[in-house]
Order: C-alpha cells, then structure tokens, then sequence
C-alpha cells in the first residue's frame, strides 16, 4: 500500500513537471510550388505571424517546380492528420484531385497566389494576376506612346499565373494597334531560361523596344542577355518588386530593370485568415492583394520603408526572443524544482528499501553460499563431459572428411577410364559401317557414361560447395530462352511415361545475369524429381513469372508435379545432404542440397510444398537485378585436391617419332602415363601430325628439348614431375617457351584450372573430353602461332613496331639481332657461333628461329644485314659498295640480288625513288 501511494505521488509531480502552459492545438501544412526569394519572403512572413498564435504551429514544404513532388507532399500532409492545408499550386488540372481529396476530406484549404478549377477549396488569397498583366498592358503603352515592338517573356506552360497575366497584358495593350508583342518565350520563372530564350530572340529580332517579363528574376535574365549580345537594352518589367539581394526593387536601383509591379507575398495575410478559419470566426471567401507600379520615381521610397519595416521587425524578433528565453528558463527552473522533490522521495524511499534489503541479503547469503558448492560440482562434471563430447565430435568430423576426401578423389580417378569409353564410343559411333543394333548398344554405352559422368561432377561440386570454394561464373542472359533450350532433353522421358508437360511465362523480359552452367544444373534436378515422382499421365507444369517483393525483383521459377505427396514432418529435410524422402529411390540423396546451396550461391531462395489431393511443387526465387559482377571467367586460388596413387600398365613399347621422319606435319609431344590414354590420343591426332610420346614430366621435358614439337598435350597427375611443375619449367626455357601446351587431366575443379593457367598453359581440356574437340582445338593453337609467325616475319621485314610475341621470346629474337648487329661487317659470322652465344645447340635453333619468325636462322640474319644496310643507304653518307661490304655482305653484286629478293627493288632504284 506504502508502495502504491509512492508511485502515485512521483506520478503527479511528473505531471506537473512536464505539463505545459498550453498545448498545441493546430498544425497547419504549407505546400509551396517553388523555392525562390518570392516564396521565401513569403514563408518568412508565416512564421513571424505564426509567432503570434502559440497555440498553433506550420509545417512547410516547398518543391522546385515539381508537380509530382507536390502532390507527393500534400499526401504526406493528409496523412500527418493537419488541422488546416496552404497550398499554392504549381499545375492548376494536375493538382486538382488531391486538393479536391483534401477538402472532402473535411481540411479546410487555403489557395495562395495560383487558383485551380474547381471550386472545392475554402479560401483564396493572392493578387489578379490578370489585373497585373492588364496594369503592365497599360504602363507598357504608356512608356512606349502608343508605339513598338515588345517581346513577352512568359513563365510555366500550364501555371494559372502565366496564363492570367499573359491574358491581361494582351487586353491591357488592344487598344493600341501600333505596338506588336513580336516574340514569345517561355523563361519558366528562371534566369538562366530567361537568358537562354531572350539570346535566342535577339538573333532574330534587332529592334526590340520593351520586354515584360513574368517576374523579377527573368528580368534579370533578359538584362544579361541584352548586355551580352547587343551591348543595350531595351525596357525591361519585371513582377514581384521584392527587396534584398536579387530582388526587383535592388535590380531598379542596380538599372538591371526599368520597372517592377509589386506582387504582394501577403504572408501574414495568409496565416490571420487561418486562424481565423481554425476558430471559427467570420472570414472572407475571396482576399485580393493589390498591386503598383515601382520605378525610378518611387523606388529610393520604398527601399526607405522596407528597410525600416525590417528594422522594426528585427526589434520584434529580438522582444520575442527574449520573451522566449525568459519563459525556457522559467519552465527549467519550475522543472528542476520538482525533479528535485521527486529526487528527495526517490532517495529517502530507497534508503529505506536498502535497509530492509540488506538484512534480507546477509540471510540469503549463507543459503547462497552453499548453492554455490553445489552448482560449481555440477559445472565441474559438465565441462569435463563437454571435453569428451568434443573430442569424439572432432573424431567423427576427421573421419567423415577424410571419407569425404578419399571419395571425392576416386571420383576424380573414375574421369581417366571414362573418358577412355567416351572417346572410343564416339568415336565408333561415328562410323557409317556400324549395325542398327551396334549403334544401339554404342548410344547405351555412351548414355549411361555421360549418366556416371554427371553423377561424379555433381558429387565434386558438391564437395566443394562444402569446402566453401565453390566458383561462380556469371554472364548475361535470358533465362526464359535459356529455359526453353533444356526443355527438349527431358522429351523422351516425358514421352515415356505419358506425361501432360507445360511451359508457361507472364510475358515478362528475364534478361538477367545468372550462371548457366549452376541453373542447368537448379533446373536438371528440379525437373528430374518431378519426373520420376509424377503418377503416370500425370501432369508436370513448370511457370516462368516475375515477382515483386519489399528485397527487389526476383524471377519465380516453379516445377510442379501431380501424383506425388511429402508429408509436413519430413518436408522440412528434404534439403538436407544425403536425404531421401523414399530410402529405397534410387539417386544418392545430394541434388536437393547442391541444388539449394546453387540458389544460395544466386543469392536466391527455394521452397516446397506439398498437398496430398494435388501434388508436389518446388519454387525457386533468383533476383532480376543482380550485384553479381559479370565475367566470363572466375578462378579462386586455394588447395589442390590430393591424389591417389594409381596402378598403371607398364608401357612396353616406346612409341618414339623424330621431327625428321615426316617433315610437312606438325610435331605433337604426348605425356601420359597411361598407356590406354596415350594410344587413343594417338589415335586421334596421328593422321595428321608427327607424334612423340612421354611416360612422364621428366621424360617430356627432355623431349621437348630435344625436339622442340609444334604443341605439347600433357597430363596434369604423373609421377616424377607433375604436368603443372612440367608447364612452369617448359615457359621458363629459352627453347621452349614459346610452345603451346594443353592440360589434359581428370582433375577439373577450377583450383586446378587455376594452377595450370598461372603456370603458362594455353588450354585446359577436362577429362573425359571429346575426341573432335582435342583435334580442333589443337589444330587452332597451331594455326595461331603460324599467324603470330607470319605476323611477326612481316613485322622484321617491313621495320613495324607491332608486337606478336611474347617478353620472353621477343628477348630472344632482340638478343639474337643484337649480336648479329654486333658483329655485322664479318661475313663469316655463322649460325653455329650464334648457338653458342644463345646457349642452344644447332637443331635446337634451327626450330626455336624456325618457330618463331617462319624464317631458318642464316634467312634471318641476312634480313638483319639487310635491315642494317638500308639504315645506311638512308643517310646517303656512303656508296652502295662500302654500304654492303659494311653489312657483311661478301660483294655488292650478291647485296643488290638479296636487297631485291626481300624489298622487290634494287639498291640503285630505292635510292632513286628516294
């Protein structure tokens, strides 16, 4: 009861601390169409004049011009529940609804400045716009006696105001048939656009007597425009008259403007009329500001009685504020008196709760103290249980991951005999000679492989997704299209068990960026449930839509099938790795979870349902707009799988060919340690070129040395020297490195890729591959060097700075012309002092010179003698006998035969052409 009483107490001096002398009864929205001196003076004026009523406040919200933004802003308005709206409208037909809304609404609306139509508003304050244009009309043919050629620079296409004092200046000049309005332009109410428009006009026009402009600032535009383009000006109005910086009254003093008609802002007018509406008190309907004329004549009055209204309300401002600071310090003082009882109360109340308190704790202390003994047992034998809980966790987590590991590399190792009844199967396949029932068998064959090839990828992948170095490779595309290109490989099966398939979208353009390979896969298992779980003649639908949710804009991918039911307890799991709903279904229980860890990986989400009467469906959601970055290729260095050790036959032949043997065809080097592997590339490759073979990275690398081959095909795991370490040292080798090389391996995960690239390879073929796909891309590689060949011969001939070849081989070549140049005058200077120099034998030149530059190493070195010799030909210092003896040529005659045979001149009628 003492507690009760308390609090009520504390409650009331609160109450009393924090009530205020009085509240805020009213919010009034002010909506401004622009946000110009005119607007500000005027919003200037509502907030003195609100000073004066502390029982209501405003809220202002101006917008440049924006119709949108305004109507935007009056909803927000509305939807602040304010007692009273101002509005000035910045479009008359396209605000017209949401003043109307207001009003009938039950908001008073208050209309400043511009009028809609419509008479759904409450008050209207603001000048006649159309009396001001027809003022300007007159005093315009006043000033122009009767005579000359005006240009009317109007404002917003649409705003009331243009168009009212467009309509009044036109019938303030009627009657006065010898002054022409010559040109029209549309300022918008702005300098710049005014300035803009009016150089536009002075181009076309060169007598100009008077310009009226819809306001002072586009006054001010025309003045500059003038200025700049006919050096005069003509008579300027301007509308507003405002004072400060900027304003009509500063441009007539500054002889910017000639003259301004006051445009009243009538601020503080506006604010008294709501008031007035908000209390209920008489008011009238309609409020007319007047307006006149300021120029020269009364323009130094005005600023006089401008300047001391400031000055008085500065005054007022300062009384305000002190009265302001006067009642802040009152209501703190008044605050901290009674913040300053409850603190007293607060402080003798828990005094006497701590007293009570601490008897009540030096009892519960000893209970405690004994609680304690026992809870620090109980810790005590949990924790040892939780470190042997961890350690046999950690066991178990050993054991899985190497199972893991050992499984994932044997799948790897099933690649190489897989690859080894691919190959053999298309390539019989392709026989014309083959029976019906052969081609039969052979389609089984290679159906079922492709069958156990996707199978171990998927297990791979899956792997290492688990790892966390799953690789992405996002491009751009149409995933309806993509989609309508995988349909066809489901036909048969659909066919087979009678099934209703459906493809449908909702028109909807699926541009978007997505890894291909990923979906297929997203797709493939999505749609092979579905098959295999549909009733017979069931149906499967499948629905392409877009779906708009509060995280953006997402293509809803959905695969139903009838005939099918999961129920709600096991619904939850059928994402989980290894878990089939039906244990005796064949399948190995991972592709829901790979398929889910894919959308993961699209920052997507999939879903399931199930209903027993209908069927099964899974939704997958993939953004539209992606932040994915596009590339065609990603690669992520890390591990590299470990490797079982493999029984391999014994390669009892040495397949061994010379260059020499075959001299039109290219020269392929083969490193495989398996026999099998290596007779079928054998297979595939020897019609058309010179194979040498390799059992191994040692063995290859001193062959390739030895025969320097046009492209070398190596294997990725092979003892002594593995085909990563072989490609490294091959690209560091002056002889070799400018051979393209071809890793050819079971290990196919973008680690390895990734290695193998980074060590200087030029393709990657994963096993098992297909046979046409080697001999293309083999074939290519080397069609490519020889144009890089031929490029760079061209390039030695012809004296052009374009670069074919790599730094390293573009050394070898630079050095190699460097020590002929050094030693060009002796005509002895032969091929094999070069090889020594370059430290390669004779063979191992010829090939290296012959494979880069199409030319044999004396062809070279006479288009260096050459080149050198016409270098000096172009000083024209020497004749051309001292020219080829300094060349190293042994006699002009045979100089003037080489010169011709490379350039198609003789020495004689270069110089002549010279």
């Amino acid at each position: 009861m003492k507690i009760k009483v308390l609090l009520c107490f504390i409650a009331l001096l609160f109450f009393l601390s924090c009530k205020q002398d009085k509240d805020v009864r009213y919010t009034i929205g002010i909506s401004q169409c622009s946000d110009d001196l005119w607007r500000e003076t005027m919003n200037n004026e509502m907030q003195r004049e609100i000073g004066f009523h502390k029982d209501a406040n405003i809220i202002i919200r101006s917008v440049k011009d924006d119709t949108q933004k305004q109507i935007e802003d009056i909803e927000w308005l509305i939807e602040q529940s304010v007692n009273l709206l101002i509005i000035s409208p910045n479009e008359s037909k396209a605000l017209m609804p949401v003043i109307q809304k207001a009003y009938k609404s039950g908001i008073p609306v208050i209309l400043v400045d511009r009028r809609i139509d419509t008479e759904d508003y409450t008050a209207y304050v603001g000048a006649d716009n159309y009396q001001i244009g027809k003022e300007v009309g007159l005093y315009a043919a006043g000033i122009l006696n009767g005579r000359g050629n005006v240009v009317e620079m109007r404002g917003w296409n649409g705003s009331t105001s243009d168009a009212e004092r467009h309509a009044g200046f036109v019938d303030g000049l009627k009657n006065y048939p010898e002054i022409q309005i010559i040109a029209e332009a549309r300022g918008n109410f702005l300098k710049e656009e005014a300035k803009l428009q009016m150089s536009y006009i002075l181009r076309e026009y060169e007598h100009i007597d008077l310009v009226f402009a819809m306001n002072d600032p586009m006054a001010a535009g025309v003045y500059e425009a003038s200025r700049k383009y006919t050096g005069k000006t003509p008579f300027i109005i301007g509308v507003d008259a405002l004072s400060g910086e900027g304003g009509g009254i500063q441009n007539i003093q500054n002889n910017v403007q000639d003259a301004s008609f006051i445009y009243p802002t009538g601020g503080d007018k506006v604010i008294d009329l709501a008031m007035k509406i908000l209390k209920n008190q008489p008011f009238d309907r309609e409020n007319t500001l007047y307006t006149t004329v300021v120029d020269k004549s009364n323009v130094r009055v005005l600023q006089l009685q401008t300047e001391q209204i400031a000055e008085q309300q500065l005054k007022i401002d300062s009384i305000n504020s002190s009265l302001n600071d006067s009642l802040v310090r009152y209501t703190n003082q008044k605050t901290l008196f009674y913040i300053s009882i409850i603190a007293i109360v607060l402080i003798s109340f828990f005094l006497l709760v701590s007293f009570k308190a601490y008897r009540a704790k030096s009892k519960a202390n000893r209970l405690l103290a004994h609680q304690n003994e026992e809870i620090k047992r109980q810790a005590e034998e949990l924790r040892e249980q939780k470190e042997q809980l961890l350690a046999i966790s950690k066991q178990l987590e050993e054991a899985t991951h190497a199972k893991l590991v050992f499984f994932t590399n044997i799948s790897h190792e099933f690649k190489t005999p897989l690859s080894l009844i691919l190959g053999p199967v298309e390539s019989l396949l392709t026989d014309g000679y083959l029976t019906k029932e052969q081609h039969e068998l052979l389609t089984l064959v290679k159906k079922n492989s492709n069958r156990l090839l996707y199978l171990i990828s998927e297990i791979i992948e899956f792997r290492s997704y688990e790892n966390g170095k799953m690789n992405m490779h996002f491009s751009e595309g149409n995933l309806k299209e993509f989609i309508e290109d995988v349909n066809p490989l489901f036909s048969e099966w659909i066919k087979r068990k009678r099934v209703n398939f459906s493809f449908s979208t909702d028109g909807t353009s699926f541009d978007m960026v997505f890894d291909k390979e990923k979906v297929e896969k997203i797709y493939f298992n999505l749609i092979s449930n579905a098959l295999k779980f549909v009733n017979i003649s069931g149906e499967v639908k499948v629905k392409l839509k877009k779906k708009n949710l509060e995280r953006g804009d997402f293509a809803e991918l959905s695969v139903f099938n009838s005939g099918s039911y999961i129920p709600p307890e096991i619904l939850k799991n059928v994402f989980d790795r290894f878990y089939k709903v039906d244990q005796g279904s064949e399948g190995t229980g991972i592709g829901l979870s790979l398929t889910a860890a894919l959308v993961e990986a699209h920052k997507g989400k999939i879903d399931v349902w199930s209903d027993e009467n209908t069927g099964t469906a899974f939704c997958v959601l993939l953004p539209l707009v992606s932040d994915n970055p596009v590339m065609s290729d990603s690669y992520v260095s890390g591990y590299t799988e470990s490797r079982l050790e493999s029984e391999t036959d014994e390669i009892g032949t040495e397949l061994q060919l010379t260059a020499s043997e075959n001299e039109d065809k290219p020269v392929v080097l083969v490193v495989e340690d398996n026999y099998d592997m290596c007779k079928f590339i054998q297979h595939i490759l020897n019609k058309e070129y010179t194979i040498i073979t390799a059992d191994n990275g040692v063995d290859g690398l001193s062959k390739a040395k030895k025969f320097i081959p046009d492209i070398i095909i190596s294997d990725v795991m092979m003892p002594g020297k593995d085909g990563f370490e072989l490609c490294s040292l091959l690209k560091e080798n002056v002889s070799t490195n400018h051979i393209p090389i071809i890793l050819l391996t079971a290990c196919s995960l973008d680690e390895q890729k990734l290695i193998g690239f980074e060590s200087g390879a030029d393709a990657y073929i994963p096993k098992p591959f297909n046979a046409h796909l080697l001999k293309i891309r083999v074939r290519k590689l080397i069609e490519n060097r020889q144009k890089i060949k031929e490029a760079f011969g061209n390039s030695l001939i012809n004296d052009t700075k374009k670069e074919s070849l790599g730094e390293m081989e573009q050394n070898f070549i630079n050095d190699f012309q460097a020590y002929v140049e050094e030693y060009i005058s002796n005509p002895e200077l032969n091929v094999d002092e070069l090889a020594d120099h370059l430290k390669l034998s004779r063979s191992q030149l010829y090939r290296k010179i012959k494979s880069l530059t199409n030319y044999s190493p004396n062809e070279l070195i006479r288009i260096v003698r050459l080149k050198y010799a016409k270098r000096l030909l172009n000083s024209k210092v020497k004749s051309i006998s001292e020219v080829a003896y300094e060349a190293g040529f042994s006699s002009p005659s045979y100089f003037a035969k080489c010169f011709k045979d490379i350039y198609g001149e003789s020495p004689t009628e270069y110089l002549e052409q010279m």
